[in-house]
């Protein structure tokens, strides 16, 4: 099988849609691999504290394949943009 070597910079964006907790990363990859828009290039090393790079941050779909996917709880956290988190406060009704 013939090796093949690119390299690539991240795309500049405002959004950070994914974190990774390097303490807990465990660098398998499985989230890169899953990637349903291919925000995620996978690490250069696997191994522990070595994350995918979060290549194209504005392609985010927030789906969360990643988190569900991710053998170690706590390694990845998806944050939505301000615009997008609501809280919904409940309707009382009238009496």
């Amino acid at each position: 099988m013939k090796k093949v070597e690119y390299t690539v910079s991240p795309v500049p964006c405002s959004a950070r849609p994914i974190r990774f907790d390097t303490s807990l990363c465990i660098g398998c990859g499985r989230c890169a691999r899953v990637c349903q828009c291919d925000v995620l290039v996978p690490p250069a090393e696997k191994g522990k504290g070595h994350p995918p790079v979060v290549m194209y941050p504005g392609e985010c779909y927030y789906c969360g394949a990643c988190v569900m996917v991710c053998p170690v709880k706590g390694a990845i956290r998806l944050e939505h943009p301000l615009m997008n988190q609501a809280k919904f406060v409940p309707v009382i009704p009238q009496k």
